[in-house]
């Protein structure tokens, strides 16, 4: 389970999902797998925000990130609720 779990983390791109939800979904299972092979260390505060925002296709990268402001994040939950506002925006807006 531990290869898994590494490769999955690994792999984990927020532009293979088509809603920020999903994404989320599938990165609290990783997470959940990567704290049951003892790997807590790869899944801070600081990894989960670095790994979100790395990995934003670069069409939807601007959008979100620059109306988010990523300097005050100081959890991945405050990351999450910021995109899933944007998302909700730019859906009633057709800007996505």
């Amino acid at each position: 389970m531990r290869p898994l779990a590494i490769h999955e983390w690994n792999h984990l791109r927020v532009q293979d999902f088509k809603i920020i939800a999903e994404y989320n979904s599938a990165l609290f299972s990783i997470v959940s797998k990567l704290k049951i092979c003892n790997l807590e260390n790869m899944v801070t505060e600081d990894n989960l925000i670095d790994k979100t925002l790395s990995t934003f296709h670069a069409e939807n990268s601007n959008t979100y990130l620059n109306n988010t402001e990523t300097d005050n994040l100081i959890t991945y939950n405050e990351l999450l609720a910021s995109l899933l506002e944007i998302s909700t925006w730019t859906k009633s807006h057709r800007i996505l």
